[in-house]
């Protein structure tokens, strides 16, 4: 299975290079086709108009992380916070959840309902991060803009512009702006990764 695994790796790993073309070139990029008999694991979500936020973001999750962590069917979106602490046992370690303010590319991002706008809040797979530092000379002031590029969906994805499919899921690659000068954009975005917790011992039963 692990091999099945990283052969779908192999398959999106160019997304990661595709995500940094500006959106209107992105959008001409042929879909991704993989056979569905190829699956790790059952995705808990369902599908809303070919598409579904958390659905793809566990398949991101599943895809490209070390380790799948368990994410009841119910949970929104916004609720994936709460998933934090979370552990997995696999071949002799022990990965933990976690998150942070700062992102880093493999990331998932989760927007709060206050922050995005929408009941279920939002998440999205970080692709890459972009960060542009300015000095104004003149009123010694230090300004640094961070924005963060991601591949998404949405519930009824097909009403929309999310040209790409991956799974049955239409997605597409996206820029937030997260940080502009000293004024966070979305006061309670955070970060969830993946952390080996260290000194962890197989208990064999010896």
């Amino acid at each position: 299975m692990k091999l099945i695994k990283n052969q779908k790796k192999l398959v999106l790993v160019f997304m990661f290079f595709v995500s940094l073309i500006p959106n209107s070139a992105y959008a001409e990029q042929t879909s991704i086709q993989v056979d569905n008999q190829k699956k790790h694991f059952s995705n808990p979500y369902d599908l809303f108009g070919k598409g579904n936020c958390a659905y793809f973001a566990w398949d991101m999750m599943d895809l490209f992380w070390p380790v799948t962590f368990e994410v009841p069917g119910a949970y929104d979106a916004k609720d994936w916070v709460d998933l934090v602490g979370s552990k997995v046992t696999q071949n002799g370690k022990m990965y933990k959840l976690i998150k942070d303010k700062t992102p880093q590319v493999g990331d998932i991002v989760v927007f709060s309902d206050k922050d995005i706008g929408f009941s279920r809040g939002h998440v999205a797979f970080v692709t890459g991060i972009n960060q542009n530092c300015s000095f104004d000379v003149k009123n010694k002031d230090f300004k640094t803009d961070i924005d963060i590029q991601v591949m998404e969906s949405a519930n009824y994805a097909s009403n929309y512009n999310f040209p790409n499919m991956y799974e049955k899921c239409l997605y597409r690659s996206y820029r937030y702006s997260v940080m502009q000068g000293d004024k966070i954009v979305y006061p309670d975005m955070c970060f969830l990764r993946w952390k080996v917790v260290v000194g962890y011992q197989v208990n064999n039963g010896m």
